[in-house]
C-alpha cells in the first residue's frame, strides 16, 4: 500500500494566518461598533426624555400665560360698581382749586418777604462799608489782632530790657 500524495501539497499558511487576523479585526471592529451603538441609543433616550420634559414645561408655561391673559381680560371687562356723585366731584374739584390758589398766595408772600429781607441786608451792608471807608474787619478778627499785637509788644519790651 502506498501512501498517496495529495494534489494540493502547497498549503498557504500565510494566507490562512492573514485570514484569521482579518476575521479577528472584523470581530473587534464589530464589538466597537456595537459599543458605540449602545452609547448612541443611551444618548437618544436622554434626548427623548429631555424633549418630553421641555414640551411639558412649554405646555405649562402656555397654560400659565393663557390663565394670566384670561384674568386680565376678565378684570378689564368687569365693572367695579363704584360711582362718584357729581356734587361730591364738584366739591372735591373746588377744594383742590382753593388749596392750589392758597398755596400760590403763600409762596408769593414768602418770596416778597425774602426779597424785602435781602434788600434790607444789602442796604445795611452798604451803609456799614460807607461808614468804615477802608479796611473792614469783623469784631472777632479785631480782638485776635489786638491780642497778637499786645503779646508782640510785650515780647519786644522784654527782649529790649533783658537783652
Amino acid at each position: 500500500m502506498s501512501i498517496r500524495k495529495s494534489k494540493t501539497d502547497d498549503i498557504d499558511i500565510e494566507g490562512l494566518m492573514q485570514e484569521i487576523d482579518n476575521d479577528h479585526q472584523v470581530e473587534e471592529q464589530a464589538a466597537a461598533i456595537d459599543k458605540r451603538l449602545e452609547e448612541l441609543r443611551a444618548v437618544q433616550y436622554s434626548l427623548q426624555t429631555a424633549t418630553t420634559a421641555l414640551n411639558a414645561a412649554t405646555d405649562r408655561a402656555d397654560n400659565i400665560i393663557k390663565g394670566i391673559n384670561t384674568a386680565i381680560d376678565q378684570l378689564q371687562t368687569k365693572e367695579l360698581g363704584v360711582s362718584v356723585h357729581p356734587d361730591s366731584l364738584k366739591a372735591l374739584t373746588e377744594a383742590t382749586d382753593n388749596f392750589v390758589a392758597q398755596v400760590g398766595r403763600q409762596l408769593k408772600t414768602h418770596r416778597d418777604k425774602q426779597l424785602e429781607w435781602q434788600k434790607d441786608h444789602e442796604q445795611r451792608l452798604a451803609d456799614t462799608l460807607q461808614k468804615s471807608r477802608g479796611l473792614w474787619i469783623s469784631h472777632t478778627w479785631l480782638k485776635i489782632l489786638f491780642i497778637f499785637f499786645l503779646i508782640y509788644s510785650l515780647l519786644v519790651i522784654l527782649y529790649v530790657k533783658l537783652g
